[in-house]
């Protein structure tokens, strides 16, 4: 093992987590633990992770080839963590920051690093 992925829910309560094995943090870490959540939680979910940005792209081109179809239908959203997203380019911020996104409200997105 070399590491953990986790997620948790919009109050920082700990949901799921799965041990990331040599190959470094990968985009299937994420959608192993996206498809468990979905499983146990609908699909009627947002996502906020560290690079949303380009884990969206992603999530899209998986979507067409697994279950994720059910996440666009239900229309979840993907977002950049608000400490996070000062880091990206303006244009990123535009379009990630949950603060400019509908059904986000005031979460920050930040809750795994607080938990760490």
């Amino acid at each position: 093992e070399t590491g953990v992925f986790g997620s948790v829910c919009k109050h920082d309560i700990p949901l799921e987590f799965t041990s990331m094995i040599l190959s470094g943090e990968r985009y299937k870490y994420p959608l192993a633990v996206i498809k468990v959540l979905t499983e146990k939680y609908g699909s009627n979910i947002n996502i906020m992770y560290d690079i949303g940005c380009r884990f969206k792209r992603a999530l899209y081109v998986y979507t067409i080839a697994s279950s994720f179809f059910k996440l666009e239908r239900a229309g979840c959203q993907v977002a950049v963590g608000v400490f996070h997203s000062y880091a990206h380019s303006m244009s990123c911020q535009v379009k990630n920051n949950p603060r400019y996104l509908e059904s986000f409200g005031l979460v920050d997105g930040e809750g795994l690093e607080r938990l760490w």
